[in-house]
């Protein structure tokens, strides 16, 4: 025991005469402490305590100074403009150090003129909200390439716009300084006034437009990154907001490979990566064109395209708003009431009871919740709501399975029309199930995705619209048939599988929220994330010109009685709906009946694990 004592005090005594100088003397202080330690009552046990405490007071002071020294040395390389020099320094450095490094170099590369060579440093930085915090100040700063970022709608529709304004009337449009006309991109098949009215556009029976049609299918999209189809992409949302957050930074527009979300046109799977701090969106996908409405299609599926300006609303709404969004078009009270009462006393007949009856129901309102009404996700729940109440009543063509409402109109027993009613019928959820392994990883929902609910409503004298709760006849059967012939419908109304694609993305959205997929993940949105204070580098969405309101859609069918000559008219003067998605609370209901799999499929294991280039955001098996 007399020798361990001693070899303690002598070591004590070695390390307070020999002290290095790197090492402060705080750390001699705590180390000639242990002269006092005596090996009893558990002495030994203090005497490691102290040991450890030496030692790692003595690393974290070595560990300081270099780094003071390395910023020094970096400090110098810098005000002397050895901007590369400065950049294999910081590549010997840990994560964190490199990336504060890279941000230093970024900065005194902008304010010395080297621009270009500030946005490729800013790049490269790997955390996040440390690059989004450079790229911002590089933008502030004043970089040489700023402008406006964009989404998927201004882009995606420029080459039809600029083909219709070299086509038609050249002279007559704003651009050109010689004359008034404007256009703006809206979803295909209608479009917004000045005023906000939601208007379709009329058919062109004339045939000067096929030939513009024509070339513009046959036009492919430009900037497209690979033209092979896959059946399984993958898309990394790291890689993806990192070269989104970049662009937009330098002012430059999205490419269409980015803005197209690499060619997805759907989402098959949802993979979390902690080791990679990344999260992969899997589906199919390809090159894609525009088809005659100036809509990105997949060139072998001829599907839509998903879009990263949907994305990004799905995002933010499933922050804000657990998922809860949607749409509606509301006939007026005042408006239902004077029809009725139009209805009971007219002696208008034809054509001149039509106008007449159309002056009298007026407009219809339209109202978004839960998104901005000027992004393009809520262009298409509208434009898809619209379309298929004009669909219900006979105004647009249908398909064989689904007849209109005023087709499937029968007599009463007694003879009489039915009663004068409102159709309420709107857009919702509709899967299977949500599918995930048992980690909870990686994901997968089945199921159509949409569905038509409906609800036949009574409208009383001051034109109160009065909820019944349930549907019946021709009301309950075209939502029933629509729902079952949802993809014969979407071949022939592009819109239904936009609507569709919308309702995956935000699922994908609802699942990062609910299962805590960023924070187990490792990756936090910032570009894609709203922003909290002003000023911030945030995605900005291109706005679209927002429908406030839209003319009623109505219709009449005029019923006969087989035996004797009366006559009877029905008229369907209202229909009312929309679309109303809640993600968060269907997750929660699937919950408790998760379907577990002991795996995700080895095709998709493989795509998910292989090494992708570095910095590369899309790849395929």
């Amino acid at each position: 025991m007399a020798k361990l004592q001693a070899s303690c005090d002598a070591g004590a005594r070695k390390r307070t005469c020999l002290r290095p100088a790197s090492v402060p003397l705080a750390t001699v202080l705590l180390a000639s402490r242990l002269d006092r330690i005596t090996p009893c009552s558990g002495s030994i046990s203090a005497l490691s305590a102290w040991l450890f405490v030496v030692c790692s007071a003595a690393l974290a002071a070595e560990a300081y100074a270099q780094s003071q020294a390395q910023s020094l040395r970096r400090d110098e390389l810098l005000n002397h403009g050895e901007f590369s020099l400065a950049l294999e320094q910081v590549g010997t450095l840990s994560t964190l150090d490199a990336d504060r490094g890279l941000q230093q170099i970024a900065m005194a590369q902008v304010l010395g003129g080297a621009s270009r060579g500030a946005w490729q440093t800013a790049g490269r930085i790997q955390t996040a909200p440390l690059r989004n915090e450079t790229l911002g100040g590089l933008f502030q700063a004043g970089g040489d390439q700023r402008g406006t970022s964009g989404g998927v709608t201004e882009a995606d529709f420029q080459p039809l716009i600029d083909l219709i304004q070299s086509t038609i009337a050249p002279d007559e449009w704003s651009e050109t300084g010689q004359g008034d006309g404007t256009i703006q991109a809206w979803p295909a098949g209608v479009y917004v006034d000045p005023t906000g009215t939601l208007k379709r556009i009329g058919n062109d029976r004339s045939g000067e437009l096929a030939g513009v049609r024509a070339v513009l299918e046959a036009r492919p999209v430009t900037g497209l990154e690979s033209t092979v189809a896959a059946d399984l992409r993958a898309i990394s949302l790291r890689q993806l907001e990192r070269a989104a957050e970049l662009a937009a930074a330098r002012g430059e527009p999205l490419s269409p490979w980015v803005r197209n979300l690499g060619g997805l046109v759907s989402i098959k799977y949802v993979v979390a990566q902690p080791e990679r701090r990344d999260i992969l969106l899997v589906g199919s996908a390809g090159p894609w064109k525009l088809d005659s409405e100036g809509r990105a299609i997949g060139v072998e599926s001829g599907l839509p395209v998903l879009q990263l300006d949907d994305l990004v609303t799905c995002i933010r709404n499933a922050r804000d708003w657990n998922g809860v969004f949607g749409c509606s078009i509301t006939p007026r009270q005042e408006n239902l009431a004077a029809a009725k009462e139009f209805l009971a006393t007219t002696q208008l007949t034809g054509s001149a009871f039509r106008e007449r009856l159309r002056e009298v129901l007026g407009e219809q309102d339209i109202e978004v919740f839960g998104i901005a009404p000027n992004s393009h996700l809520a262009s298409v729940l509208v434009e898809a709501d619209y379309r298929m109440k004009l669909i219900g009543m006979g105004i647009e063509p249908s398909i064989p399975e689904v007849p209109s409402y005023l087709d499937r109109v029968q007599l009463l027993p007694d003879g009489t029309a039915p009663p004068l009613d409102v159709a309420r019928w709107w857009f919702t959820l509709d899967y299977d199930q949500l599918q995930t392994d048992d980690q909870r990883l990686a994901f997968a929902f089945t199921g159509t995705g949409v569905k038509v609910l409906a609800e036949t409503e009574l409208v009383n004298e001051r034109g109160e619209r009065i909820h019944t709760g349930k549907a019946v006849g021709p009301t309950r059967e075209f939502a029933a048939d629509f729902t079952r012939h949802f993809d014969k419908l979407a071949r022939k109304y592009p819109i239904y599988h936009q609507l569709r694609g919308a309702f995956d993305l935000a699922m994908v959205a609802a699942i990062l929220e609910r299962e805590q997929l960023r924070q187990r993940s490792g990756w936090e949105p910032q570009f894609f994330a709203p922003a909290n204070n002003p000023g911030e580098l945030r995605y900005i969405s291109p706005a679209a010109l927002v429908a406030k309101q839209v003319d009623s859609v109505m219709n009449h069918r005029v019923l006969r009685v087989r035996t004797g000559n009366k006559t009877s008219v029905h008229t369907l003067i209202g229909v009312s709906g929309g679309v109303h998605c809640d993600f968060g609370e269907w997750l929660n209901e699937a919950a408790g009946k998760r379907a577990r799999s002991a795996d995700i499929p080895a095709e998709v294991k493989s795509l998910t694990t292989s090494p992708s280039p570095a910095e590369r955001w899309w790849w395929d098996d």
